[in-house]
């Protein structure tokens, strides 16, 4: 291991990816643990085997060395937070409690020693006090015949909040798997008056729900879903096979939603706590596709409720409606920043994203970069990833070797340049765990791109460049009808930044995303050389003082 490699963070090693074990050698830890602490979101992996050095930094910086974390978060310390051991831990205690106050205790000591082991397999974070409550603002003023459930209650967070709300108590179910949490509820519920009407069981509310239709439809379900709830191969084949998923992910987050929705009655209400990624990721598009044949009241961002998570969540609430009006406004919240989007503008977006934070003006100019001529880089470019060495320590050098070839990261693309290379590799391609083919790096023209970036950083190659895997490459096709250089510099605009941050959402430039950008083919090739303002003009667009668009008046 490089000792620049060991001094992370470090500017020259920002915005790379490396091998697990490589970031296990960094953090003087087991592969294992580096893997549980992907899979518990503290690191991201954009590619299989892969750890970016900048949330790893971030980790290291903000998290690593808390002794709390550390047993929690180290798959080896898995064995001494045993799950039945805890459990019983928690019966007991249960057994003793004299006050809410009590049981309130108990419940944050089962959430916050559950082992990451069983955590990250059944997908469980639980939900805020103040967010469960947030949802039922939503509902009307009468609720005496309203029906609530949570087929994901847990310890009770939203069945307590339904009771607060004015729901009577025997219109409460409360359903899980998890036989500990739903102790905890019982015992929660049992401190409120009316509580031990409510009825709690212990039930696969997803299994039941993709066997046969629901024999019970609530007026109102409320629920923070499992997040990445590990299945088995049979479970993803018969759930993807019963809610018609296709090619579609059958993740827990998405299958909670649609079981959801099928077990609520006409013109019921159905709110979730989801994490960022099933707003914007491709494999949640059959859900959201099915969220917007509804009528959605509310997206809201609420940050990281989740400590534990690097990821944020947001919260979407829906009337079930096969009579939606196409003009319905969304009501959009991010901070102390709220709008109103209509429920049309989302279906415009590919792959049905929800782009909550999106304002109207901002979506009036993205419509107007559809709907004028051009053409997508789907069909028209080939693809390919940087180099993946498979260990960086072994093959990378600082300094040029006879037989190695010159590499650029993607922290070495700028829009438009690129620095002087300072790592080389052995010129044999076959060393590599991962490798394009040879003709695609040693093209006569293509556009190398950072991967790892919440901007589009483009720059035009013709030297036959080759990569490392933080940055990636597109080779623009002939068809197209527009020369790769003349995309590069449309592509690093201001404005088509303003497009893809808006659209997608994303601190990853996916080609899936990039496949989807428009390229206004006829003006580009006109205007080959023309600016950004020329572009502006084009688009009938102007620059706000604030770095932001909007239309000509």
């Amino acid at each position: 291991m490089s000792s620049a490699l060991k001094s992370l963070p470090h500017t020259a090693f920002r915005n790379q990816l490396i091998t697990i074990a490589e970031a296990a050698d960094v953090m003087s830890v087991s592969s294992a643990s580096v893997r549980n602490w992907v899979k518990t979101g503290y690191l991201v992996s954009p590619q299989r085997n892969m750890v970016t050095t900048d949330s790893i930094s971030l980790f290291m910086s903000h998290t690593a060395g808390r002794e709390k974390l550390t047993k929690r978060a180290n798959k080896s310390c898995a064995g001494r937070n045993n799950h039945a051991d805890l459990s019983t831990d928690i019966y007991r205690r249960l057994t003793v409690c004299r006050s809410p106050q009590d049981v309130a205790d108990i419940s944050s000591f089962y959430e916050s020693t559950l082992s990451e082991a069983y955590r990250n397999k059944e997908g469980i974070f639980y939900t805020p006090t103040s967010i469960a409550a947030s949802f039922f603002a939503h509902l009307p003023n009468d609720r005496d015949q309203l029906t609530f459930c949570d087929p994901c209650c847990g310890t009770g967070v939203f069945l307590l909040e339904a009771l607060r709300a004015g729901i009577k108590p025997q219109n409460i179910s409360g359903f899980d798997i998890d036989h500990t949490a739903l102790a905890i509820a019982k015992k929660r519920l049992s401190y409120a008056e009316g509580g031990h009407r409510i009825k709690i069981e212990a039930r696969d509310f997803l299994s039941e729900a993709a066997i046969r239709p629901p024999k019970t439809l609530y007026s109102i379900i409320f629920t923070n879903p499992p997040w990445g709830k590990k299945l088995t191969s049979d479970e993803k084949r018969r759930y993807a096979a019963y809610f018609d998923l296709g090619s579609s992910s059958a993740d827990s987050s998405s299958l909670f939603c649609l079981a959801g929705l099928s077990s609520l009655q006409e013109d019921g209400f159905f709110g979730m706590l989801l994490p960022y990624s099933f707003f914007h990721v491709a494999s949640h598009h059959h859900a959201r596709s099915a969220l917007l044949s509804n009528r959605i009241i509310s997206i809201s961002d609420v940050g990281n409720p989740f400590p534990s998570l690097l990821t944020g969540a947001k919260t979407i609430v829906a009337l079930k409606s096969t009579k939606a009006p196409s003009n319905n406004l969304v009501h959009c919240k991010s901070g102390l920043t709220e709008h109103y989007r209509t429920q049309h503008s989302f279906l415009k977006n590919p792959g049905y994203i929800l782009n909550s934070a999106c304002s109207p003006p901002a979506e009036e100019v993205i419509a107007r970069m559809r709907e004028l001529p051009h053409k997508l880089l789907k069909g028209n470019a080939k693809w390919a990833l940087g180099i993946v060495t498979g260990n960086n320590s072994k093959f990378v050098s600082k300094v040029p070797m006879k037989g190695y070839i010159p590499v650029y990261r993607g922290s070495d693309v700028y829009k438009n340049r690129i620095s002087d290379p300072t790592n080389f590799i052995p010129a044999d391609l076959t060393l590599y765990q991962q490798v394009a083919p040879r003709e695609l790096y040693e093209a006569e023209q293509k556009l190398i791109y950072r991967f790892i970036s919440s901007d589009l950083v483009f720059f035009y190659d013709d030297q036959r460049r080759y990569m490392l895997n933080s940055a990636n490459m597109v080779i623009v096709e002939n068809t197209l009808g527009v020369e790769a250089k003349t995309i590069s510099n449309i592509l690093n605009t201001d404005i088509m930044n303003f497009y893809f941050r808006n659209v997608f959402q994303t601190h990853k430039v996916l080609r899936s995303d990039l496949e989807k950008i428009p390229i206004h083919v006829p003006f580009m090739r006109d205007n080959p050389h023309a600016t950004e303002e020329d572009y502006l003009d084009y688009l009938d667009v102007v620059r706000k003082s604030d770095g932001t668009f909007r239309l000509k008046e």
